[in-house]
């Protein structure tokens, strides 16, 4: 069991408590490297290459965004990294709640993100017990009140407990993971409820 920092090919390589992971189109699988604060690149060839550090800081979660470009979840700011190694911030600027336009918006600190079919980022803002959405630079609440708790109901009149998964599936379905271990669905009209799983 080595930990460090090393490209290569397969067993040859070395990473340091990856946390996140994303899979592109073409089973490219793009892994953040929590110790080494880096966005890893694995082929399907099994070829390891990092991208350039950029100013990534602390990555919970990671998503494809369409034409390859990485939604990333970085502390309390949606960011966007390109192919090339450029970060741009998205949303968010600051811990607290806020919707609004990019760093006018405000997330909890810890966040998982999917995107959707259309591009749009879904955002299980934790601390803040919320269901948010980024589309382009616009950052709109979709679902929970802000109180704690496990309230089935339209959009905002709903309430979550510390979310911190969600997935969406190709209708537009969003699974969220509350911290409990419940599943709860968001139906594509907006209402909350309960998952079957």
């Amino acid at each position: 069991d080595f930990r460090g920092f090393l490209d290569g090919t397969g067993a040859q390589t070395m990473f340091n408590f990856p946390t996140a992971i994303a899979v592109d189109n073409e089973g490219i699988v793009y892994v953040w490297d929590s110790v080494n604060r880096t966005i890893r690149r694995i082929a399907q060839d099994g070829v390891v290459k990092s991208h350039p550090k950029g100013t990534l800081a602390n990555v919970t979660s990671l998503d494809m965004l369409p034409g390859g470009n990485i939604a990333a979840a970085d502390g309390s700011r949606i960011r966007n990294f390109s192919s090339y190694g450029n970060v741009n911030d998205m949303a968010g600027a600051g811990t607290g709640y806020e919707d609004g336009f990019g760093s006018d918006s405000r997330f909890g600190s810890a966040l998982a993100i999917a995107v959707d079919a259309d591009g749009s980022i879904l955002v299980a803002d934790t601390q803040n017990h919320r269901i948010r959405r980024v589309s382009g630079a616009k950052v709109t609440t979709i679902a929970g009140s802000g109180n704690i708790g496990t309230v089935d109901g339209e959009g905002l009149f709903s309430s979550f407990s510390y979310p911190d998964g969600i997935a969406v599936n190709t209708v537009g379905t969003i699974f969220v993971h509350q911290r409990s271990g419940e599943t709860r669905t968001i139906s594509p009209e907006g209402k909350v409820g309960r998952s079957s799983f």
